[in-house]
């Protein structure tokens, strides 16, 4: 192996960079897939807790609005209105239960998404681990020619990190 490798440096080391190029082009595309999709889910996320605001707020002003038509209702003495405001009270009870609701479906959206987030952000920085590794390889291989170093063992340091590299890149694709 060492005398295939010593008589045909020059071809393996091409084939061995354009092998670690073409690696980091592919890690590079989905570690940008995975931070897009990260920020995607953190912005709809964001959207999804105003939204949880904004449904609260619109709650609290139909619970304030219940609270004075039940000041109303008991300082009323006519029946008619009485019966009035307790339809109208009535009616807010619903409003605020179904916002209630709203508030959890939307709480659990939002909590949902983030997990999201946090999954695609950990596996953007799994990747960016493997590129680092892919940097280590190519700077070895580039010292090597430049210093034009025929040893088998920088070689196999070098093969050894890509590999390691791309079994990082395997192992996030598949959790």
């Amino acid at each position: 192996m060492k005398t295939i490798f010593k008589n045909n440096t020059k071809i393996i080391y091409f084939i061995f960079l354009l092998t670690i190029i073409i690696s980091q082009a592919i890690i590079n595309l989905f570690l940008d897939a995975f931070l897009n999709q990260s920020e995607r889910y953190l912005q709809e996320r964001n959207d999804q807790w105003s939204y949880y605001q904004s449904k609260s707020i619109k709650s609290k002003l139909y619970e304030i609005e219940k609270n004075n038509l039940i000041f109303t209702f008991k300082s009323e003495s006519n029946k008619n209105k009485k019966e009035l405001l307790e339809l109208l009270i009535n009616n807010l009870d619903t409003e605020i239960q179904r916002y209630k609701r709203e508030q959890n479906d939307i709480q659990n959206s939002a909590i949902r998404l983030d997990n999201n987030h946090l999954l695609m952000n950990n596996k953007a920085q799994t990747l960016q681990f493997a590129n680092k590794f892919l940097f280590i390889s190519f700077w070895i291989v580039i010292s090597a020619i430049l210093l034009r170093i025929k040893n088998f063992y920088i070689f196999l340091f070098s093969t050894l990190s890509l590999v390691f590299s791309l079994l990082i890149f395997i192992f996030v694709l598949f959790i």
